[in-house]
């Protein structure tokens, strides 16, 4: 009856570009981590969105956070610090010199930027009243994966066209990747719309310990105290969450 689409209208697509950028700049930032020889504190620091979006959430959006939510960010966050072995010697001095490294300040700019994209990608989600919560997902990840995939498109013509050429001869490998990674990002973006974005983060530390426990059972790689201790507390939050 001559009004705007709900999936056109103009927050939903503002909240998507911005979410789809800061997502570009967050996943930059740990390829960047990944490319030094000591990134552990680079990834423990970019685990950090959980809190940012809680903190970005309530400033910009109101977000409520209850308190038994804010225990369960605190106690994964220190467990995912353990399992990164940023506590391996650690003392004033070390913390010192590893926060004069780049990787440091890639990975607090990698963990703002992911705290970001989520929160932007949550009310996105939440401004589609028409479908159900997995078809928000859905139709909001659509919208956001094109975005990114034509302002990266753009890029790569300008700047690395050898590169995008190559990378045709890889695309049968890529499928199956971006099967999983879509089948994930679907069920990301749907938990998005059902609670706070710094509560998902959260839960969904859970990859952690599950990397790990799968690194001990497949590929026979002992696991240390501490990162026993890591997987322990990660658990521990995400049974607070069941609670709320």
């Amino acid at each position: 009856h001559g009004t705007i689409p709900y999936l056109m209208s103009k927050k939903f697509l503002f909240l998507c570009a911005l979410g789809a950028i800061f997502q570009i700049i967050g996943t930059y930032t740990l390829l960047n981590c990944f490319k030094k020889r000591s990134f552990a504190v680079g990834i423990a620091f970019s685990k950090l969105e959980a809190p940012l979006a809680a903190i970005i959430g309530l400033i910009l959006f109101a977000d409520p956070l209850e308190l038994l939510g804010i225990i369960g960010i605190l106690i994964s966050v220190c467990g995912v610090y353990f399992l990164s072995n940023f506590t391996q010697n650690l003392t004033l001095n070390s913390v010192i010199k590893q926060l004069q490294h780049n990787q440091t300040i890639n990975g607090i700019i990698c963990g703002f930027s992911f705290a970001l994209c989520s929160v932007c990608f949550r009310h996105a989600n939440l401004t589609l009243e028409q479908g159900s919560t997995l078809q928000n997902g859905i139709n909001t990840l659509f919208i956001v994966v094109l975005i990114q995939t034509t302002i990266l498109t753009i890029w790569l013509s300008k700047k690395h066209v050898n590169q995008l050429i190559k990378s045709k001869h890889n695309l049968y490998h890529c499928l199956g990747i971006g099967l999983f990674g879509i089948s994930a990002s679907v069920c990301w973006f749907s938990a998005f719309g059902l609670a706070n974005a710094a509560y998902v983060k959260t839960v969904g530390q859970i990859e952690v310990p599950i990397s790990i426990l799968l690194s001990y059972l497949l590929f026979k790689e002992t696991l240390n105290k501490k990162e026993y201790i890591g997987i322990g507390l990660i658990i521990a939050a995400i049974l607070l969450f069941i609670r709320l």
